[in-house]
């Protein structure tokens, strides 16, 4: 028998229909976002787009800044931008999907599907629940030397040499503690129980699936065409710079992945449309699991958080350069994404204003250029 509050979950996702679009959204929209995203624009605070969709079809969409200030390339609604830790959605749909197959058990340990994991306390201690989470212990694996060489991955496995032998921070389970190493693990486990390359896997069975023709994974150098470039101010910097010296050569089962705003809203409307999982297996990854900060909790790699009585779920990712913002309000079918590249936090400041508008909420305060 289903919990409660899953079973109630379930009667939202699969029977209640989503209200009419908002016929009057687009003009609140335009007449609050617009100015405040031509300002920072203009003040060299705000570089990326905004695109907000009921139902899958663009209500409000907007882009500012360069995509490249060398070459002067103008971002568009086409421009893929770094998501940071967005990416780590589409490592939880593809354990979710191993999970409706019978292959994962979230409730299992890491070693019954790593068995020869370096690290037996990992092995015997640590949950896939407590990796989805960010309660198993584990911490990151952006070690100064990992940075240094450029280290370029083709696998989720070659992750492993940088955390797999370090002591756990605290016994799993005690406390959430974000960690990029946990869903490098749960891309291993990806690759191990699919028997695939974890890219590979999430390209045929995320992405291709969701028809996200816009959503990538990436090697640096950025392709020469249609990548926006990130600028991050290191400390004691007077100017933004190109980041490419900061951030991970290749994207990761924790992050790292490119991807334009429409294919982020196709994620939604095929996650919610049960293209990528069942019903059931869906209000059980997005019900908010562990106390992530005041008000938002996470669930199996996504956040769970309501916005004045609009229930929202979703993920956001920030690196040097990269400040990216994506909430689905499942039970309106309204997506909104915000994704720049330039350091945050910007794109939370614009989504925060974003949503304020879209729930009917008061209008927060925002930092001023």
């Amino acid at each position: 028998m289903l919990p409660i509050t899953l079973a109630l979950a379930l009667a939202v996702l699969a029977r209640t229909p989503a209200p009419d679009c908002d016929p009057a959204l687009h003009d609140r929209l335009e007449q609050k976002i617009t100015p405040l995203l031509a300002e920072h624009a203009a003040a060299k605070t705000f570089s990326g787009v905004v695109l907000v969709a009921c139902k899958g079809r663009p209500v409000y969409s907007a882009a500012y800044g360069e995509a490249d200030r060398v070459k002067h390339v103008p971002n568009t609604l086409e421009t893929r931008f770094n998501l940071g830790s967005m990416n780590k959605m589409w490592t939880a749909v593809a354990i979710a999907q191993l999970v409706e197959q019978g292959k994962v058990d979230v409730n299992a340990p890491v070693g019954r599907y790593l068995p020869d994991f370096p690290n037996a306390d990992v092995r015997e201690n640590v949950l896939v629940r407590h990796l989805l989470t960010h309660t198993s212990g584990l911490n990151m694996y952006f070690k100064r030397w990992y940075l240094r060489d450029r280290v370029k991955i083709t696998r989720a496995a070659d992750l492993a040499r940088f955390y797999a032998e370090d002591p756990l921070d605290f016994r799993p389970g005690a406390k959430f503690q974000y960690s990029n190493a946990g869903f490098a693990t749960l891309g291993m486990i990806v690759e191990r129980v699919s028997g695939m390359n974890y890219f590979d896997y999430v390209r045929t069975h995320v992405l291709e699936k969701a028809n996200m023709s816009g959503a990538t994974f990436v090697t640096l150098p950025l392709p020469e065409r249609g990548y926006a470039i990130g600028y991050a101010t290191p400390p004691g910097a007077r100017e933004a710079q190109d980041n490419s010296g900061f951030i991970e050569a290749s994207s990761s089962p924790a992050g790292g992945a490119y991807s334009d705003a429409a294919s982020l809203v196709a994620f939604a409307r095929a996650l919610w449309g049960g293209k990528l999982v069942g019903a059931a297996t869906l209000a059980e990854f997005t019900a908010g699991k562990v106390d992530m900060v005041p008000g938002v909790k996470y669930a199996y790699g996504f956040g769970d958080l309501t916005i004045n009585g609009w229930r929202s779920v979703g993920h956001n990712g920030g690196a040097p350069g990269v400040a990216a913002e994506y909430m689905s309000f499942p039970e309106h079918d309204v997506d909104v994404v915000v994704l720049t590249n330039l350091d945050a936090p910007e794109a939370t400041n614009v989504i925060a204003q974003v949503n304020a508008v879209i729930t009917g909420g008061p209008t927060p305060k925002v930092r001023t250029p």
